[in-house]
């Protein structure tokens, strides 16, 4: 049996400037915004920050980000290092988002910044954290993880 993965999420390619700030330094580094989705983004900085971390996202544009939003908070996921001027890629998810269940904002205030993808409000995280470990509960997580269907 083949198992094919597919992106939860279209990318829309885009080249735009953004600022990020990893939340423990007061300034601001520029990085090219490479992709995006509803979900997060991919973007290429000379400056490094580690997967995990919360970074705070700006931009002079509010169509930049996602609809309606000049700024927000994401977690960084992954981070690769290239040869190029902007030495470093790293794909970001969004943290301020709808519940993927219920479809509840989830506000940055009750947002866990653990390191779990899946975007739940506190009610539904207990509902799916209640389910018993097994091939059904990996299957639920995987696919609100945001990357396979």
């Amino acid at each position: 049996m083949a198992i094919y993965h597919v992106r939860a999420f279209p990318r829309e390619k885009v080249t735009a400037s953004v600022f990020w700030s990893d939340l423990k330094r007061d300034n601001y580094f520029e990085a090219r915004l490479r992709n995006k989705s509803p979900a997060g983004i991919y973007f290429e900085s000379a400056w490094d920050c580690d997967p995990g971390a919360v970074i705070h996202l700006q931009s002079e544009d509010t169509a930049t980000l996602t609809a309606k939003k000049q700024s927000l908070h994401a977690r960084i996921l992954w981070k690769k290092e290239m040869d190029a001027p902007l030495r470093y890629g790293m794909g970001a998810l969004y943290l301020l988002q709808n519940c993927s269940l219920c479809g509840s904002l989830i506000k940055p205030d009750r947002f866990s910044f653990e390191k779990s993808e899946i975007s739940l409000c506190g009610s539904c995280r207990t509902k799916f954290n209640a389910l018993s470990e097994g091939v059904l509960k990996r299957g639920i997580e995987q696919l609100l993880s945001g990357n396979v269907i």
